[in-house]
C-alpha cells in the first residue's frame, strides 16, 4: 500500500482531481490549435515565401539552406518586422498553454512535477528563441552579423532544445497519469514517440524535428484526459 506522502496527486489544493485533468487536457488541445493558427497566419505571405524558393532555386539549395543575408533581403522586402512578430505571436502563445497545461497537471507531484514543468517552460522558451532569431533579418546586416552569420544553427539549437525539452515534459506526465490510471493507452503511445523524440531531437542526421510536436503530443493525450473526466463525473 502506498503512503500518503509517495501518493501521486494531479489536482490543487481545493480543486477536484477531475476538474483538474479536464482542465489540463482543454489546455493542451488549445495549445495545439493556437499553435496551428501561427503555422496557417506565417503561411498567408505567400510571395514571401515565393521568393525564398526562388531563390533556393538559383542557388541550387533547399529553401532551408538559404543563407540568412538572402533571407533578410527577402524579408525585408515583402514583409515587416510587425508582421513577423504578429504572425509568431499565436504560436508563442501556444506553447503558454502548453506550460499552463503542464502546470495544472502537476501540482502536488512533488520532483516529477517540478521536471514536468521546468520542461515545459524551457520548451516555451527555447521556441520564443528560435522565433527571435528571425527578428534579427529585419535589422542592419551590420549590426547583426554575428547572428546571421549562425543564423540556421540558432535556430536549429533552439528548436532542439524545445523539443527535447517539450516531449520530456509530456513524458513525465504521461507517467504521472499513468500513476493515478488514466490514458493508459494513449498515454503508452504518446510516452513512447516522446522519448524516441528526446533522444532523436538533437541528432544531425534526423534533420531536426517539426517545432509543433510537444504542443500535438500534448493535445493528444489531452484528449483522453477529457473523457476521462467526463466520465468520472457522470458515474459519480
Amino acid at each position: 500500500m502506498s503512503s500518503p506522502a509517495s501518493t501521486v496527486t494531479l489536482s490543487a489544493p481545493g480543486t477536484s482531481p477531475d476538474a483538474s485533468l479536464r482542465r489540463s487536457g482543454w489546455l493542451f488541445v488549445g495549445s495545439l490549435i493556437l499553435f496551428l493558427v501561427g503555422l496557417v497566419a506565417m503561411s498567408v505571405n505567400v510571395d514571401r515565401f515565393n521568393a525564398e524558393q526562388a531563390a533556393a532555386d538559383d542557388l541550387g539549395v533547399t529553401i532551408h539552406d538559404v543563407p540568412a543575408r538572402v533571407l533578410a533581403a527577402i524579408a525585408q522586402e515583402h514583409s515587416s518586422l510587425g508582421l513577423e512578430i504578429a504572425t509568431s505571436l499565436p504560436a508563442v502563445l501556444g506553447f503558454v498553454l502548453l506550460v499552463m497545461g503542464v502546470w495544472t497537471a502537476t501540482p502536488r507531484a512533488k520532483a516529477l512535477g517540478r521536471a514536468a514543468r521546468l520542461g515545459a517552460v524551457v520548451s516555451m522558451l527555447g521556441f520564443t528563441a528560435s522565433q527571435s532569431v528571425f527578428l534579427a533579418l529585419y535589422a542592419d546586416p551590420a549590426d547583426v552579423s554575428w547572428v546571421l552569420d549562425r543564423f540556421s544553427a540558432l535556430v536549429s539549437t533552439a528548436t532542439a532544445a524545445s523539443v527535447m525539452a517539450g516531449c520530456a515534459s509530456v513524458l513525465i506526465v504521461v507517467l504521472l497519469l499513468r500513476a493515478r490510471g488514466a490514458a493508459r493507452r494513449t498515454g503508452a503511445a504518446v510516452g513512447a514517440i516522446a522519448a524516441i523524440s528526446v533522444l532523436a531531437a538533437p541528432l544531425p542526421a534526423v534533420g531536426g524535428m517539426p517545432p509543433l510536436l510537444p504542443c500535438l503530443l500534448a493535445a493528444i493525450l489531452g484528449v483522453p484526459m477529457i473523457r476521462t473526466a467526463r466520465s468520472s463525473a457522470r458515474h459519480a
